[in-house]
């Protein structure tokens, strides 16, 4: 193992008990923060927040491979 790779789980144990020490995620108004984000519409607002991707995925791969074309429909040609 390279000395570099070795050093640095060490180096990431160090930061993290400064991460542990944030006031901040202990405060009232985190609560009400985290309280609002995992409330019962958590799954839902996942949901929404995600349907984008797979549709911006088909209209990239449909325009990478080809949209299908309809059956009985034969492609024009420019000129035709």
């Amino acid at each position: 193992m390279r000395p570099t790779l070795s050093i640095l789980p060490l180096v990431s144990l160090t930061f993290a008990r400064a991460a542990s020490a944030c006031t901040l995620c202990e405060s009232d108004t985190a609560q009400q923060v985290r309280a609002g984000l995992f409330d019962g519409n958590f799954l839902s607002n996942v949901a929404l927040t995600l349907l984008p991707f797979p549709l911006l995925l088909a209209i990239v791969a449909g325009t990478y491979y080809g949209f299908p074309t309809l059956p009985g429909r034969r492609d024009r040609k420019a000129g035709e």
